[in-house]
């Protein structure tokens, strides 16, 4: 996964920050954060998925 989008779910999800305070962070904006947040979910998913055979 590549470091944006790996820094900014550690920021979201481990660290509780805001998705604003993410972007802030990280020098986007917030939705900038929303969608990075989400696009790195679905690479971990999708990463999951396929060590798991499916």
């Amino acid at each position: 996964m590549p470091g944006a989008y790996r820094e900014a779910l550690i920021l979201r999800e481990y660290e509780g920050l805001r998705y604003a305070e993410v972007g802030q962070v990280l020098g986007g904006s917030e939705t900038w954060a929303r969608v990075t947040c989400f696009r790195a979910r679905r690479m971990l998913k999708e990463a999951y998925l396929r060590l798991e055979g499916g």
